[in-house]
């Protein structure tokens, strides 16, 4: 209990010296110090709700990134395939373009 004493008026002491040397009022300095516990507590709350806006369209693009590579699997399997029915034909005219260059290049 005389710890607590104690400390309590060092605390007192030294706010009374801080009041002393800035030339305030105790009555300013509660009114400032109240603002500034606001100011902090709506400060954290902002940052709170900035924090879930920043998670919640972090999950929201990453449900768009599933999707678009969903989108993109179907569209390389459609290259595939496009590619697979198209190389024969594409083979042909090779051969064709090779024939015909043989004729007439002699």
């Amino acid at each position: 209990m005389s710890r607590i004493l104690k400390f309590s008026g060092i605390s007192l002491a030294a706010l009374g010296s801080y009041l002393v040397l800035k030339k305030e009022s105790p009555e300013h300095f509660f009114n400032r110090s109240r603002r500034n516990v606001n100011n902090l507590i709506e400060n954290i709350a902002d940052i709170n709700d900035k924090k879930q806006n920043l998670t919640d369209s972090i999950n929201k693009l990453k449900k768009e990134l599933m999707k678009s590579q969903m989108v993109i699997n179907s569209v390389n399997k459609d290259v595939e395939m496009f590619n697979f029915k198209i190389n024969p034909r594409i083979k042909r005219i090779d051969e064709k373009l090779n024939e015909l260059n043989q004729k007439f290049s002699h």
